[in-house]
């Protein structure tokens, strides 16, 4: 791995709070591999068995899924440290529950299930964050639900736009541009193009830069 790559993987939820030297230690006693994906390429697809745990190091990964009338509906974009369906590594069915596919060139860093394992046993604070990291994938996946099940456009980009977290300087950043925002709420660009304006001349927002947006949370208050 490169030291970028490297500095990445330490990054990652899972070695949250331990010394390089430790997790380095702790790796250096277990079998992982790197493997690369081109832009484009599957890395998982839904229903595949989940017996590894990936590591985003470089690129990003996008998931989706697929509903009854064939319309794909992106889920999420997972950026360099991020693990991939940490969630459905144990259980009754362990098996992707969204296909997979390398958003860029990218690498990931992975380990079967066994060498997980080993790391817990050998460092409490890994199978702590991994915990962490689990609860807090299912309490993102519920909101996302929520944002593509119910409401209209508007309602969706509104409680899209309230997740995002802020910044010091009081601005949310979007994470996606405008395409990848129209693919993540199933819906077409000029279509989200439309209910954007709609909402920034509701003062719902001010948008401050490129990607940067001011809420207001009291649009009558302007």
């Amino acid at each position: 791995m490169t030291e970028e790559e490297n500095r990445n993987l330490e990054n990652c939820r899972l070695f949250k709070g331990l010394a390089h030297g430790r997790m380095m230690g702790i790796l250096g006693r277990v079998r992982y591999g790197v493997r690369e994906y081109p832009k484009g390429g599957l890395v998982a697809a839904r229903g595949d068995e989940c017996d590894r745990l990936r590591v985003v190091i470089s690129g990003r990964l996008r998931t989706e899924m697929t509903d009854a009338d064939g319309r794909v509906v992106e889920v999420e974009l997972l950026p360099p440290s991020r693990c991939v369906a940490p969630g459905f590594l144990f259980g009754d069915r362990h098996r992707y529950p969204v296909d997979v596919w390398a958003h860029t060139d990218c690498r990931l860093c992975s380990m079967e299930r066994s060498a997980v394992i080993a790391l817990f046993r050998m460092e409490e604070k890994v199978m702590i964050n991994f915990m962490d990291m689990v609860s807090t994938r299912a309490q993102f996946l519920a909101g996302r639900l929520r944002a593509l099940s119910f409401g209209t456009i508007r309602e969706k980009v509104l409680a899209y736009l309230k997740d995002l977290p802020r910044g010091p300087d009081g601005l949310t950043r979007l994470d996606r541009n405008i395409e990848e925002l129209s693919e993540f709420f199933g819906v077409a660009r000029p279509s989200l193009s439309r209910v954007l304006g709609e909402l920034e001349r509701e003062g719902r927002f001010i948008r401050r830069g490129r990607g940067l947006y001011q809420l207001n949370p009291d649009p009558g208050a302007r």
